[in-house]
């Protein structure tokens, strides 16, 4: 038996190979239409056989989808900010192009295709208060819910046979990092106060290892031919799921205001009202789930009570690596030991590793950011991984005039306080933005003016901050972007700078003071921290003085106090 499968390395798509491989040793040969690359225990299985490319080459491939004894279309735009123009190009032009390839096919049994309850939605007349059935009327209100719909009344006017599935809200480890139940994990674990209200509306769910059960299980099943399935297996309120997600996260159960009185509203104007408000209130998006999980035979689906610790586990903001630069001494490793603590999974980085040797559960790379070659081993070794923040905190100074500054102490401290974190950050920067990871980019109080004496330190932290600032702009849609700036730190750089430390440093703080910032920052998202009263004091009040004066003035205090 052969099956071609689209949309193979995606969420859906990757469940669903998995279950094949795993369930199915009567299916010979697996045809993977991908953009991505697959996972190795994919590629390298001698029953598949991956095919690169995109539906907008689907002729290419023509020879293959037509050997095939099933066809699985899961490919997808489910962007709900698309155009219909886009929405119509990426989820119906593909659908009947298939549609032709197949019509010349002798072997086809079934083409299953993965719609949307979106193609559904509710009617204007619908109440909203009853669950969504096969019988309902469609009244997508998205351009792809219509894409999706537009796409379904082809394949059942293609006379070929068919299976749709419209599935709820799909939920699983590694979802993407904008899907609605992981954007939940990471409002909740930033302290969002969404999940203190106890919303009504009800929204029909399912694991991603059940839908892909039953993706398998439509192999050989005639019953299912010429049918539509809600592929859900439970109903939940948006304040249970909340709820239910902060208990994950937050270890106890949040108290809940109960939202009453407006169902009524919204169940007469939800065809005028916006889909997210309906889903708050009413059970726009609920599916009767009994035709589904009766005929796959999901006896036993997965609760969501259970299901939602594999998003958990694997959203980035709450099951993330920290990846932190320069971590074996100062910030660097007081921010290792606290999030240790705290039980998050780390990837330190310096060069030097000497003070890492109790992180034997942790990732330490040896990496050498004054070499050209640093950024590239690094990206090397996390390029698999799942990050909850990228902290650039590496950094090296000297404390001399331009004059006595040596050519290679001027260009390493370019290189590694500003040129290796911005390589860093964009070669990571897919990653980055595809798990919505947080980036944290540590400056100094001394970026907010010029410091003779240090002029080329003081300059390179000058340009991190104005950097990280524009950067946390530029990423504003995707990642928070954290400018912290630390005033004087007890750490080795003062001894390897050059600078004298008064009072035995009772001026300045700790390390671990500046660890916990961090931490807080991460934790309530924090954009923009300057730490330290006395660095706050003089950066305001030379704010007010001419730029010759201020010059002067930074140039004596760091003479009579570095």
């Amino acid at each position: 038996m052969t099956i071609f499968i689209t949309g193979a390395s995606g969420f859906v798509g990757q469940a669903f190979v998995d279950e094949l491989l795993t369930s199915q040793p009567k299916v010979q040969k697996l045809y993977l239409l991908t953009r991505s690359p697959l996972a190795s225990s994919f590629a390298d299985n001698e029953r598949v056989k991956v095919l690169r490319g995109d539906l907008a080459r689907l002729t290419d491939f023509s020879a293959e989808i037509q050997e095939a004894h099933y066809v699985y279309h899961i490919a997808a735009n489910a962007s709900f900010s698309a155009t219909a123009q886009e929405a119509a190009a990426d989820n119906l032009v593909p659908v009947q192009t298939l549609i032709q390839i197949l019509k010349g096919s002798g072997n086809l049994k079934n083409l299953v295709f993965v719609s949307s309850i979106g193609a559904a939605d509710r009617a204007p007349g619908d109440r909203c208060v009853a669950a969504l059935t096969d019988k309902s009327t469609p009244n997508p209100r998205s351009a792809y819910g219509q894409s999706k719909l537009n796409a379904e009344n082809a394949i059942r006017s293609s006379g070929l046979p068919f299976t749709i599935f419209r599935p709820g809200w799909i939920y699983g480890a590694n979802m993407r990092a904008n899907s609605h139940l992981n954007k939940f994990v990471s409002m909740i674990s930033r302290g969002s106060k969404v999940l203190h209200f106890n919303f009504p509306g009800q929204v029909s769910l399912i694991h991603v290892k059940d839908f892909a059960r039953a993706l398998a299980r439509a192999i050989s099943n005639d019953g299912i031919k010429g049918k539509t399935y809600f592929a859900v297996t439970e109903a939940l309120s948006l304040g249970e799921i909340l709820a239910t997600i902060g208990q994950k996260v937050r270890g106890e159960r949040p108290f809940q205001i109960p939202v009453m009185g407006v169902g009524w509203i919204i169940r007469k104007l939800h065809h005028k009202l916006p889909i997210a408000l309906n889903n708050l209130v009413v059970g726009y998006l609920w599916a009767d789930e009994r035709p589904f999980c009766t005929e796959f035979s999901l006896t036993h689906p997965i609760p969501f009570w259970s299901g939602v610790d594999d998003i958990v586990s694997t959203n980035a903001r709450t099951g993330g690596k920290f990846l932190i630069t320069g971590a074996n001494s100062g910030i660097g490793l007081a921010l290792a030991k606290k999030l240790s603590k705290k039980g998050r999974k780390l990837i330190l980085v310096d060069k030097k590793t000497d003070a890492l040797g109790d992180f034997k559960d942790h990732e330490v790379i040896y990496a050498d950011f004054s070499s050209s070659t640093a950024v590239d081993e690094v990206v090397n070794r996390v390029k698999n991984e799942r990050l909850a923040a990228l902290v650039n905190n590496a950094g090296v100074g000297f404390r001399r005039s331009l004059e006595e500054a040596t050519p290679e102490e001027i260009r390493l401290t370019i290189q590694v306080n500003d040129l290796a974190p911005v390589l860093l950050t964009r070669a990571l920067l897919r990653q980055l933005k595809r798990d919505s990871s947080t980036i944290i980019n540590i400056g100094s109080s001394t970026a907010y003016n010029p410091l003779p004496g240090m002029s080329v330190y003081a300059a390179s932290k000058a340009f991190m901050v104005s950097w990280s600032e524009a950067l946390s702009e530029e990423l504003r849609a995707s990642n928070v972007v954290i400018t912290l700036s630390p005033s004087g730190t007890r750490t080795g750089f003062q001894k390897s700078a050059g600078v004298a430390v008064l009072n035995e440093g009772k001026g300045l703080q700790s390390p671990e003071s500046v660890a916990d910032e961090i931490v807080d920052a991460f934790e309530r998202n924090r954009r923009f921290v300057i730490l330290g009263l006395p660095s706050k004091v003089l950066i305001l009040f030379s704010k007010f003085l001419p730029r010759s004066l201020n010059v002067r003035l930074w140039g004596f205090l760091f003479a009579k106090m570095r």
